[in-house]
């Protein structure tokens, strides 16, 4: 749904969260989606969808057939980097494992490659060897500095391997798209637990490459009991046409439950450079040990690298209690609704051209800042999307609004995707991208039509987009790339391909997204697919930041909280309609609407709520067509 940018110490916005106070815990599984609450719905249907949509409006989206992989965990973790665009070569790739009725084996990767904007892709075996294990693959184009001929570029793959149900080993292999200088390294696990490497393979202009991800282990509920990060950095020698690694460990700075386990989702590690791969940043999520008594829920953990990696040194505690870019959003604690801290559920990353990070997190209120129960969120909490990003590099840290989720994460148990302990789900797939000089960002995600599909999760995903521009500090609005198209309500597991790329009018966004419904078995072949048609023009980067701040900063109410009459004061640079309605939590509309027209300045309007119950209310006021959110307690 569109929405405008939130400001640093507001929000301009068209709905908030309806939430109820049941809270849930958050566990860690690896075979699903990393993160599923133990909630079970009634009204979890299967897929596909079999009913009846109106006929396509849409004619700018259609398809291209791109690969096809054994099974859905070649593409499962939405940190892998499956598709990639290189703008020197303006060539598209996409990496894969096998499929045997199509091209290669599951065991190994298969490379599909398109010089025409994804109309057409071809598709060749990169990785050999079926006795070799590979799984959650990643592929990234290095292209050495002057060269203009695709089969001189290399291709950089990279992810775990796996021997007798273990993780055992990182495969790291390259060559050239001709098919020269050949090379796979296997690098050993040594840290005697479970370490899958598959978040972030990165590759800068100078042939320095970097993958991470998580050495851990979990208890029988899935919940951590260890973790650490990894990182592996490549150095390309040009003499060997090679890539010599070595292999880095980071310590997150987590909180131990009381129950021993760790606050940290273990398949949430990420890493992010500039566009010149001089800056980095590497992002954990758990409940950070440096709060103190007054613990935080999950949220971003960051450690900074300004020498290519070579070393990370950590950065300040993020404090994001009642951050005023937050609360209008998110609910508060159990015990206090007056205190939100956020949990942290999904996120991506990237670096500017500044060297500054910009991370896109899907948000939720914890519902505990208990040492025990830190992982508890409200399980009718869909979540609203945020950009979180720094300024010179440094610990100060900026928000604002994005998008509110119309639907919560499938967890595996309601997906109708496999069965039992083989099913799988999925969460919104929250994906971040630059354009390559790093002066714009875009993220995308999936959401599904609730209104139209009835249903409150995310079970039939359309592809959501949104941008902005840093350099002049306008975003655009969000968009919903594939409502009424040939691909509605089906965008599983997609990717957005981190670098994007410039047309003489705006902005393509490579995007691929996997079709699950031949068998509705994830453990059985899936068809990968080009979505043509996601693009921002530069006439869509509208909204100022700067007027949206000073618009919206001009509703205010008090007193707070209020017992009798809550006074509204509305300002504006000009004559505007305005809309005041009041909900309570559940979003239900508790008082009738005051409508009308304020003249330029200051209006102030009450209205009388002796007739609600004590708790905690919310003021939407629409200015024209801008609205904003203001919480208030009723005593």
């Amino acid at each position: 749904m569109k929405k405008y940018i939130l400001s640093l110490m507001g929000m301009v916005c068209l709905v908030f969260p309806v939430l109820n106070v049941t809270a849930q815990k958050v566990i860690h599984s690896e075979k699903a989606i990393a993160r599923e609450r133990m909630i079970e719905r009634s009204d979890a249907v299967a897929i596909p969808y079999n009913g009846i949509k109106t006929e396509k409006v849409k004619d700018n989206i259609s398809t291209t057939d791109v690969s096809s992989s054994v099974n859905i965990f070649s593409v499962l973790m939405a940190q892998q980097h499956c598709l990639i665009y290189n703008q020197d070569l303006d060539l598209l790739m996409f990496t894969n494992r096998g499929n045997p009725g199509v091209i290669a084996t599951g065991n190994e990767i298969v490379s599909s490659m398109s010089t025409d904007d994804g109309v057409t892709f071809e598709s060749e075996i990169a990785l050999a060897n079926t006795d070799i294990l590979r799984r959650y693959p990643s592929g990234v184009i290095y292209n050495p500095k002057g060269n203009t001929i695709v089969n001189n570029a290399y291709r950089l793959f990279a992810g775990p391997r796996t021997e007798s149900n273990n993780w055992s080993k990182t495969y790291l292999a390259s060559s050239t798209f001709g098919g020269l200088n050949t090379d796979e390294k296997m690098v050993e696990n040594s840290s005697g637990h479970d370490l899958i490497i598959r978040h972030g393979l990165t590759v800068d202009p100078e042939g320095v490459a970097h993958i991470c991800g998580a050495s851990y282990s979990l208890n029988s509920q899935n919940y951590a009991i260890y973790c650490e990060g990894h990182i592996m950095n490549g150095i390309f020698n040009s003499t060997s046409g090679q890539f010599e690694w070595t292999e880095q460990v980071i310590y997150p700075v987590v909180n131990h439950a009381g129950d021993q386990t760790w606050d940290i989702l273990v398949s949430d590690i990420n890493v992010a450079f500039s566009p010149d791969g001089q800056v980095g940043y590497i992002s954990f999520v758990g409940a950070d040990a440096r709060s103190g008594d007054d613990l935080c829920s999950f949220q971003p953990i960051l450690y900074k690298s300004v020498d290519r990696g070579l070393t990370w040194a950590i950065m300040d505690y993020i404090n994001l209690k009642n951050h005023p870019a937050l609360t209008p959003w998110l609910p508060g604690l159990a015990r206090d609704h007056e205190i939100v801290k956020p949990f942290v559920a999904e996120t991506d990353m990237v670096v500017d051209g500044n060297g500054n990070a910009h991370i896109f997190m899907l948000c939720k209120g914890g519902s505990s800042d208990h040492a025990d129960s830190l992982g508890y969120v409200y399980n009718n909490d869909n979540g609203a999307l945020f950009e979180m990003f720094n300024l010179g590099q440094g610990n100060e840290w900026l928000i604002q609004f994005v998008d509110t989720m119309r639907t919560d994460q499938v967890l595996s148990t309601e997906s109708g995707y496999g069965s039992g302990d083989d099913a799988v789900g999925w969460n919104h797939r929250v994906q971040a991208a630059t354009s390559p000089d790093g002066d714009f960002v875009f993220v995308t995600w999936s959401d599904t039509d609730s209104s139209f599909f009835e249903v409150d999760i995310n079970l039939y995903p359309d592809l959501f987009g949104w941008g902005r521009d840093l350099v002049n500090n306008r975003s655009t609005n969000v968009v919903d790339f594939t409502g009424w198209s040939d691909v509605w309500g089906d965008n599983y597991f997609h990717f957005l391909s981190p670098i994007v790329k410039r047309t003489e009018s705006g902005w393509i966004l490579p995007v691929t997204s996997t079709d699950i419904h031949t068998n509705n078995n994830p453990d059985l072949p899936v068809f990968h697919r080009f979505i043509r048609g996601i693009t921002f023009s530069d006439s869509d980067f509208i909204i100022d930041g700067d007027k949206e701040y000073d618009l919206e900063a001009s509703v205010s109410l008090y007193p707070n909280p209020v017992s009798e009459k809550v006074n509204i004061v509305l300002s504006a640079p000009y004559q505007a309609e305005i809309e005041l309605s009041i909900f309570d939590l559940t979003g239900s509309k508790v008082l009738p609407s005051v409508t009308g027209i304020i003249r330029t300045g200051n209006s102030s309007i009450s209205v009388d709520v002796n007739s609600l119950n004590t708790g905690i209310y919310f003021l939407k006021a629409r200015i024209n067509a801008v609205y904003t959110v203001r919480k208030f307690i009723v005593k």
